[in-house]
Protein backbone atom coordinates (compact mmCIF):
# COMPACT_ATOMS: atom_id res chain seq x y z
CA UNK A 1 0.00 0.00 0.00
CA UNK A 2 1.23 3.85 -1.03
CA UNK A 3 0.19 6.73 0.88
CA UNK A 4 0.70 9.90 -1.38
CA UNK A 5 0.34 13.20 0.75
CA UNK A 6 -0.60 16.07 -1.26
CA UNK A 7 0.44 19.90 0.21
CA UNK A 8 0.60 23.05 -1.54
CA UNK A 9 2.07 26.84 -0.36
CA UNK A 10 1.95 30.02 -1.85
CA UNK A 11 3.84 32.43 0.67
CA UNK A 12 3.33 30.80 3.55
CA UNK A 13 6.77 30.12 4.99
CA UNK A 14 5.98 30.99 8.40
CA UNK A 15 3.48 28.41 9.01
CA UNK A 16 5.62 25.65 6.73
CA UNK A 17 8.01 24.70 10.06
CA UNK A 18 5.09 23.86 12.27
CA UNK A 19 3.36 21.98 9.45
CA UNK A 20 6.61 20.25 7.98
CA UNK A 21 7.99 18.82 11.36
CA UNK A 22 4.24 17.87 12.52
CA UNK A 23 4.70 15.34 9.00
CA UNK A 24 7.73 14.08 10.24
CA UNK A 25 6.75 12.89 13.27
CA UNK A 26 4.29 11.28 11.66
CA UNK A 27 4.78 7.62 12.73
CA UNK A 28 2.53 4.80 10.27
CA UNK A 29 2.36 1.16 9.02
CA UNK A 30 2.71 2.10 5.65
CA UNK A 31 5.46 4.14 3.38
CA UNK A 32 4.08 7.75 2.65
CA UNK A 33 5.74 10.44 0.07
CA UNK A 34 4.83 13.85 0.22
CA UNK A 35 4.50 15.99 -2.78
CA UNK A 36 4.33 19.63 -2.28
CA UNK A 37 3.80 22.70 -5.26
CA UNK A 38 5.09 26.15 -4.03
CA UNK A 39 2.75 28.28 -6.36
CA UNK A 40 5.74 30.61 -7.38
CA UNK A 41 6.08 32.14 -3.55
CA UNK A 42 7.79 35.55 -3.43
CA UNK A 43 10.40 33.93 -1.47
CA UNK A 44 11.26 30.04 -2.26
CA UNK A 45 10.23 27.55 0.71
CA UNK A 46 12.27 24.59 -0.60
CA UNK A 47 15.50 24.98 1.71
CA UNK A 48 12.35 25.04 4.50
CA UNK A 49 10.94 22.24 2.80
CA UNK A 50 13.91 19.79 2.48
CA UNK A 51 14.83 20.89 6.01
CA UNK A 52 12.30 19.19 7.68
CA UNK A 53 11.60 16.77 5.04
CA UNK A 54 14.40 15.68 2.75
CA UNK A 55 13.10 12.83 0.37
CA UNK A 56 9.64 15.40 -0.26
CA UNK A 57 8.71 15.62 -3.98
CA UNK A 58 9.10 19.57 -4.51
CA UNK A 59 7.76 21.12 -7.21
CA UNK A 60 8.06 25.11 -7.95
CA UNK A 61 5.69 26.85 -10.46
CA UNK A 62 7.44 29.77 -12.54
CA UNK A 63 4.14 31.55 -12.19
CA UNK A 64 1.65 31.92 -10.06
CA UNK A 65 -1.39 29.63 -10.83
CA UNK A 66 -3.42 30.53 -8.23
CA UNK A 67 -5.40 28.52 -5.38
CA UNK A 68 -7.06 26.18 -7.47
CA UNK A 69 -4.96 25.14 -10.12
CA UNK A 70 -1.81 25.19 -8.43
CA UNK A 71 -2.85 22.19 -6.40
CA UNK A 72 -3.34 19.75 -8.49
CA UNK A 73 0.33 19.35 -10.31
CA UNK A 74 0.41 17.27 -6.80
CA UNK A 75 -1.56 14.26 -8.96
CA UNK A 76 0.98 14.23 -11.38
CA UNK A 77 3.84 14.14 -9.31
CA UNK A 78 2.25 11.39 -7.00
CA UNK A 79 3.84 7.73 -7.49
CA UNK A 80 1.83 5.95 -10.00
CA UNK A 81 1.99 3.14 -7.44
CA UNK A 82 -0.39 5.32 -5.30
CA UNK A 83 -4.02 4.31 -3.74
CA UNK A 84 -4.64 6.54 -1.01
CA UNK A 85 -4.48 10.56 -0.58
CA UNK A 86 -4.13 12.74 2.27
CA UNK A 87 -4.39 16.26 1.37
CA UNK A 88 -2.86 18.37 4.45
CA UNK A 89 -3.79 21.94 4.38
CA UNK A 90 -0.63 23.90 4.57
CA UNK A 91 -1.54 25.46 7.67
CA UNK A 92 -2.37 22.55 9.64
CA UNK A 93 -0.36 20.85 12.27
CA UNK A 94 -2.06 17.37 13.36
CA UNK A 95 -1.27 17.18 17.27
CA UNK A 96 -0.71 13.23 17.15
CA UNK A 97 1.51 11.27 15.39
CA UNK A 98 -1.31 8.56 14.60
CA UNK A 99 -2.79 11.20 12.09
CA UNK A 100 -1.86 9.76 9.21
CA UNK A 101 -2.29 6.00 10.20
CA UNK A 102 -5.93 6.52 11.53
CA UNK A 103 -6.67 8.33 8.33
CA UNK A 104 -6.28 5.78 5.65
CA UNK A 105 -7.27 2.97 8.65
CA UNK A 106 -10.62 4.34 8.22
CA UNK A 107 -10.69 5.52 4.11
CA UNK A 108 -12.96 3.61 2.21
CA UNK A 109 -14.64 3.43 -1.10
CA UNK A 110 -16.93 6.71 -1.52
CA UNK A 111 -15.88 7.29 2.34
CA UNK A 112 -13.73 10.24 2.92
CA UNK A 113 -12.36 10.66 6.62
CA UNK A 114 -11.48 13.97 8.33
CA UNK A 115 -9.81 14.82 11.42
CA UNK A 116 -11.13 17.52 13.94
CA UNK A 117 -9.18 20.77 13.12
CA UNK A 118 -9.19 24.11 15.36
CA UNK A 119 -8.29 27.23 14.70
CA UNK A 120 -5.57 28.70 16.98
CA UNK A 121 -2.59 31.00 17.08
CA UNK A 122 0.92 28.86 17.14
CA UNK A 123 4.00 30.29 17.67
CA UNK A 124 6.50 30.05 14.32
CA UNK A 125 8.69 28.13 16.46
CA UNK A 126 6.06 26.01 18.36
CA UNK A 127 8.04 22.89 16.47
CA UNK A 128 10.94 23.22 19.01
CA UNK A 129 8.81 22.43 21.72
CA UNK A 130 6.12 20.09 19.29
CA UNK A 131 5.42 17.92 22.21
CA UNK A 132 4.85 19.72 25.22
CA UNK A 133 2.86 22.30 23.15
CA UNK A 134 1.02 19.34 21.41
CA UNK A 135 0.61 17.81 25.35
CA UNK A 136 -0.64 21.12 26.59
CA UNK A 137 -3.09 21.40 23.91
CA UNK A 138 -4.82 17.81 23.87
CA UNK A 139 -4.84 17.83 27.48
CA UNK A 140 -7.08 20.62 27.23
CA UNK A 141 -9.12 19.79 24.03
CA UNK A 142 -12.31 19.12 25.72
CA UNK A 143 -12.24 21.91 28.06
CA UNK A 144 -11.86 24.33 26.33
CA UNK A 145 -14.67 26.87 25.49
CA UNK A 146 -16.44 27.93 22.17
CA UNK A 147 -14.64 31.42 22.12
CA UNK A 148 -10.86 29.83 22.78
CA UNK A 149 -11.30 27.30 19.81
CA UNK A 150 -12.88 27.57 16.72
CA UNK A 151 -13.69 24.01 15.74
CA UNK A 152 -13.66 23.13 11.86
CA UNK A 153 -15.69 19.67 11.13
CA UNK A 154 -16.81 18.17 8.39
CA UNK A 155 -20.16 17.73 10.03
CA UNK A 156 -20.52 21.77 9.91
CA UNK A 157 -18.76 22.23 6.34
CA UNK A 158 -19.40 19.18 4.19
CA UNK A 159 -17.46 20.71 1.36
CA UNK A 160 -14.21 21.02 3.59
CA UNK A 161 -13.74 17.66 3.62
CA UNK A 162 -10.90 18.14 1.30
CA UNK A 163 -9.52 21.14 2.63
CA UNK A 164 -8.07 20.84 6.26
CA UNK A 165 -7.09 17.56 6.98
CA UNK A 166 -8.35 14.68 5.12
CA UNK A 167 -8.03 11.18 2.94
CA UNK A 168 -9.54 9.80 0.11
CA UNK A 169 -8.88 7.03 -2.47
CA UNK A 170 -7.00 7.97 -4.84
CA UNK A 171 -9.62 6.53 -7.66
CA UNK A 172 -12.34 8.80 -5.91
CA UNK A 173 -10.44 11.29 -6.69
CA UNK A 174 -10.51 10.58 -10.34
CA UNK A 175 -14.48 10.34 -9.44
CA UNK A 176 -14.85 13.44 -7.87
CA UNK A 177 -12.93 14.74 -11.12
CA UNK A 178 -10.63 16.82 -8.93
CA UNK A 179 -7.77 17.45 -12.09
CA UNK A 180 -11.22 19.34 -13.51
CA UNK A 181 -12.27 21.15 -10.19
CA UNK A 182 -10.49 21.44 -6.99
CA UNK A 183 -12.42 23.66 -5.69
CA UNK A 184 -14.05 23.09 -1.96
CA UNK A 185 -17.41 23.97 -3.31
CA UNK A 186 -17.45 22.75 -6.51
CA UNK A 187 -16.84 19.15 -5.50
CA UNK A 188 -19.70 19.21 -2.82
CA UNK A 189 -22.52 18.62 -5.69
CA UNK A 190 -20.55 16.20 -6.95
CA UNK A 191 -19.66 14.16 -3.42
CA UNK A 192 -23.79 14.42 -2.68
CA UNK A 193 -24.02 13.65 -6.39
CA UNK A 194 -22.05 10.10 -6.41
CA UNK A 195 -23.12 9.16 -2.72
CA UNK A 196 -20.13 9.90 -0.62
CA UNK A 197 -19.96 9.81 3.01
CA UNK A 198 -17.97 11.26 5.44
CA UNK A 199 -16.13 9.75 8.50
CA UNK A 200 -14.80 12.38 11.52
CA UNK A 201 -12.52 11.06 13.57
CA UNK A 202 -13.12 12.94 16.87
CA UNK A 203 -10.15 11.77 18.52
CA UNK A 204 -7.33 12.37 15.73
CA UNK A 205 -6.54 16.54 16.40
CA UNK A 206 -5.04 19.42 14.69
CA UNK A 207 -4.37 22.73 14.70
CA UNK A 208 -5.20 25.31 12.01
CA UNK A 209 -2.75 27.91 12.06
CA UNK A 210 -4.66 31.16 12.73
CA UNK A 211 -3.30 34.07 10.23
CA UNK A 212 -5.71 37.05 9.01
CA UNK A 213 -8.58 36.01 6.88
CA UNK A 214 -8.08 37.33 3.71
CA UNK A 215 -9.88 36.21 0.57
CA UNK A 216 -7.87 35.13 -2.21
CA UNK A 217 -8.92 36.13 -5.98
CA UNK A 218 -10.81 33.67 -7.86
CA UNK A 219 -11.01 33.94 -11.56
CA UNK A 220 -14.34 31.79 -11.54
CA UNK A 221 -16.43 33.90 -9.28
CA UNK A 222 -18.05 35.37 -11.86
CA UNK A 223 -19.76 32.38 -13.21
CA UNK A 224 -19.75 30.14 -10.10
CA UNK A 225 -22.81 28.67 -8.90
CA UNK A 226 -21.58 27.58 -5.38
CA UNK A 227 -21.58 29.16 -2.12
CA UNK A 228 -18.10 30.11 -0.79
CA UNK A 229 -16.34 33.32 0.59
CA UNK A 230 -16.00 34.71 -2.74
CA UNK A 231 -19.51 33.94 -3.98
CA UNK A 232 -21.61 34.20 -0.89
CA UNK A 233 -23.61 36.86 -2.85
CA UNK A 234 -24.67 35.50 -6.13
CA UNK A 235 -28.04 34.52 -6.75
CA UNK A 236 -28.67 34.89 -3.57
CA UNK A 237 -27.63 30.94 -2.10
CA UNK A 238 -27.72 30.66 1.47
CA UNK A 239 -24.85 28.72 3.09
CA UNK A 240 -25.55 25.13 2.94
CA UNK A 241 -28.39 25.54 0.61
CA UNK A 242 -25.91 23.30 -2.51
CA UNK A 243 -24.69 20.42 -0.28
CA UNK A 244 -25.32 20.70 3.70
CA UNK A 245 -28.80 19.34 3.54
CA UNK A 246 -28.55 15.76 3.93
CA UNK A 247 -25.23 15.41 3.87
CA UNK A 248 -23.51 11.92 4.95
CA UNK A 249 -21.78 12.64 8.32
CA UNK A 250 -21.08 10.01 10.86
CA UNK A 251 -18.68 9.87 13.82
CA UNK A 252 -15.56 7.20 14.81
CA UNK A 253 -14.24 7.52 18.46
CA UNK A 254 -12.01 6.06 19.55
Amino acid sequence: MKVSVFLTTYNKNDVLPNTLYSISRQKTSFPFEVCIVDDCSKIDPESIIHKFLPKAKYLRLEKNEGFLDAKVHCLDMMSSDTEFVILHHVGVVPLQEFAYEKIVKHTKHKELVYTEVRNLRLAPCMHKNYDLTAQHLLKGWDTKSANEYKTYTGAKIPNSWLFYLGGILREDLDLVKYRECSCDAGLGPTMKETGFEANILNYVRSIHQFHPKIILPCYRQDTCNFYCSRTRELRGIKPGEFYYKNAKVKYERE
